[in-house]
C-alpha cells in the first residue's frame, strides 16, 4: 500500500475541531484512508491556539507526532520545531500545552483512529494492560535552501529507536539523490514527511510538509531529492503489541 499526504487535501479539509466547550483547535487532514482496522494510514495537522491545554490522554494505536511550528510542552518537556514525539498504544502523555505563539503538530498513525481517551475520565477496566512506550527526540534543525545545496552525500541521523520496528530518522539528501527506504522488518510501514526542499515518491512530487506512506509489504520503495535537495523525517511505525490485538 502507498498513500500520499498532500497540501491540497489539507486545504479542503481544514476545520475547527471542538473537544469540549473550552477546547477548540483547528484540524486538517493531509493523508486520508478508509477505516480498515489493520492498516489505514492517516496524517493530520493540529493547530492549538495559544494557551490551549489538552489534558493527559492516550490512544489505542501507535502514533508519531511531529511538531512543525509554534512552541509548547508535553508534560514537563518543552516542544519546538521540529520535534518528533512517539506514544505507543494505550500510553498516556500530556498535558499537551500550546505556548504563547500556539502549537502546530502532525499526528501520524498507520491505523485510523478518532477521538482520545482522557486519563482522568477513563476507568481502569477500560485501559488495557500491556507495554507502554514513549519517546521525544531532541529538536531537529530544519535546513535552509542554501544549506541544502551544500550537501554532497546523503546523511542520516536517528532521532528515536525502539522495539517492534520503532524508528525515526532524519535524512539530508543532495539534489537528485535517491534514498532507498529500509524499514525494520517488524514495522507496520514507513511515513516520509518533507521538512525542507522536495522529494519525488511514488510518482509524485512532494513539497514542504507533504508526505508518503509505504506499507511493509511494498517490495521497492525509495525517495529521490528534488532539484534543491531535501530534508525529510522517515518514521517507521511499530507493529501493535499482541496485548492490544496486534
Amino acid at each position: 500500500m502507498i498513500r500520499l499526504g498532500l497540501r491540497a487535501t489539507a486545504d479542503r479539509t481544514r476545520r475547527v475541531q471542538v473537544h469540549s466547550p473550552e477546547l477548540h483547535g483547528v484540524k486538517a487532514e493531509w493523508m486520508v484512508s478508509d477505516a480498515d482496522p489493520l492498516l489505514s494510514p492517516t496524517v493530520f495537522l493540529v493547530e492549538q491556539p495559544a494557551g490551549m491545554v489538552l489534558p493527559a490522554h492516550f490512544h489505542r494505536n501507535n502514533q508519531f507526532q511531529l511538531v512543525v511550528a509554534g512552541s509548547g510542552k508535553i508534560g514537563p518537556t518543552r516542544l519546538e520545531p521540529v520535534t518528533i514525539h512517539y506514544a505507543g498504544a494505550c500510553t498516556a502523555y500530556g498535558p499537551l500545552a500550546a505556548g504563547a505563539d500556539g502549537l502546530k503538530y502532525f499526528t501520524i498513525r498507520a491505523v485510523l483512529e478518532s477521538g482520545l481517551h482522557i486519563v482522568a475520565d477513563t476507568p481502569k477496566a477500560e485501559w488495557p494492560d500491556g507495554p507502554r512506550a514513549h519517546a521525544t527526540s531532541k529538536p531537529v534543525l530544519v535546513m535552509a535552501e542554501a544549506e541544502l545545496a551544500q550537501i554532497d552525500e546523503p546523511k542520516v541521523v536517528t532521532a528515536i529507536k525502539g522495539d517492534r520496528g520503532l524508528r525515526a530518522d532524519v535524512v539530508l539528501l543532495p539534489p537528485g539523490a535517491e534514498f532507498p527506504l529500509s524499514p525494520p522488518s517488524d514495522a507496520q510501514g514507513t511515513f516520509v514527511v518533507v521538512l525542507a526542499g522536495s522529494i519525488a515518491a511514488a510518482g509524485s512530487s512532494l513539497d514542504l510538509w507533504e508526505s508518503a506512506f509505504f506499507s511493509a509489504d511494498e517490495a521497492v520503495a525509495a525517495i529521490t531529492a528534488g532539484p534543491a535537495g531535501a530534508q525529510a523525517a522517515i518514521l517507521s511505525v511499530p507493529a501493535l503489541d499482541p496485548a492490544y490485538g496486534g
